[in-house]
């Protein structure tokens, strides 16, 4: 038996609707382009108010973690080296903000729990699971993804790793020429 995280349950679908309404509430419909930095350093600080805190951790602090997201404090971390790479814009470390952020947002105040089980929970009871989906869903909404022609035209559009468009192209059962 191992100790396992749960989370509420949520669908593929109700989370593509998060990610979408995540952009409308930021204003960010017609672009494919997230300006992640200014949305962590910025926006959720409005969002949240004086609850919320971003930090920059030294690598030696986070080791080998590239961020956390503590929804109980309202805090969100991220390794030095993974912040610098965001506002340089690699795709990885963008995705992992968002990934970040999505906790915030999906796993509110006391909204996770443990339990002993032999087998993680399923994927909709996942919070890692749920925080991957949901920083693809605002990261590449469906909306903006139906005009790309190629992978490497929505890893350029919208900054993302090539991983990370592949995985999503096969979140939605589809798959385009490199």
């Amino acid at each position: 038996m191992r100790l396992f995280q749960e989370a509420s349950p949520i669908s593929r679908n109700e989370l593509e609707q998060v990610g979408w309404r995540i952009r409308e509430i930021l204003g960010f419909t017609t672009v494919r382009w997230l300006p992640v930095p200014q949305i962590i350093e910025h926006l959720l600080p409005k969002m949240y108010g004086e609850d919320f805190s971003f930090r920059v951790a030294e690598c030696v602090e986070m080791g080998s973690n590239h961020g956390f997201a503590d929804p109980d404090e309202r805090e969100l971390v991220l390794r030095e080296d993974v912040y610098q790479r965001m506002v340089e814009g690699r795709g990885r470390d963008r995705m992992t903000a968002i990934h970040e952020m999505s906790h915030l947002i999906l796993h509110p105040r006391r909204r996770l729990f443990r339990r002993m089980a032999e087998e993680p929970p399923p994927a909709f009871r996942d919070p890692e699971w749920q925080a991957k989906c949901l920083a693809g869903t605002t990261m590449m909404p469906i909306q903006l993804l139906n005009g790309c022609a190629t992978t490497g035209e929505i890893v350029r559009e919208f900054s993302v790793s090539l991983e990370a468009a592949e995985y999503r192209l096969r979140q939605l059962g589809r798959t385009l020429p490199p």
